[in-house]
């Protein structure tokens, strides 16, 4: 036992100096974006038809002590399943990105507004899948946040967001 610890030390120095090959696998580029833009605006799911959440009697409301004058609102959507619009970099094709509609469910939604104009919805949802006709939950969440950046009611981009859903400030709140 003694002599083969002793002949492997003694190889160590050979195995060191073998010149390593260089790899030959070609580093795969990045895909990335920080935000996705949509002209006529992009559908908040779970808005339409959506009433301020309520405990008991109270309306759940609030302001930000980051965000001076902003005041968010969360939202009871009428049916917390339905649809999202994904934007993704293709993992198997490189450079392409690829847009499906997939199933979530909707666990909050948020509305920011600032001097009495909607400004931001904040939606964090659980990601589902159709399997067999039937909705299932895959275990993940994820969350967007939409703006409307010209005040015109259009809510043209959409940016990921990380809990907490802070939104980015409009243009004309000091920071």
């Amino acid at each position: 036992m003694l002599r083969a610890v002793a002949i492997m030390i003694l190889l160590i120095p050979l195995f060191e100096k073998v010149p390593q090959q260089p790899s030959s696998i070609a580093p795969r580029s990045t895909c990335a974006f920080s935000e996705i833009y949509k002209a006529e605006g992009w559908p908040v799911p779970g808005l339409k038809d959506a009433s301020i959440q309520m405990r008991g009697n109270v309306k759940m409301r609030g302001t930000f002590a980051d965000l001076p004058g902003v005041i968010f609102t969360t939202l009871e959507p009428v049916n917390v399943e339905t649809m999202i619009t994904e934007v993704n970099c293709s993992r198997d094709h490189e450079g392409r990105l690829e847009i499906m509609d997939k199933p979530i469910r909707i666990l909050e939604l948020t509305q920011y507004e600032y001097k009495g104009r909607v400004f931001a919805y904040g939606l964090e949802y659980e990601k589902n899948v159709i399997h067999n006709g039937e909705r299932r939950r895959l275990g993940a969440a994820s969350g967007y946040l939409f703006y409307d950046t010209d005040g015109s009611g259009r809510f043209t981009i959409r940016k990921w967001a990380n809990w907490p859903f802070l939104p980015s400030v409009p243009p004309d709140i000091p920071n």
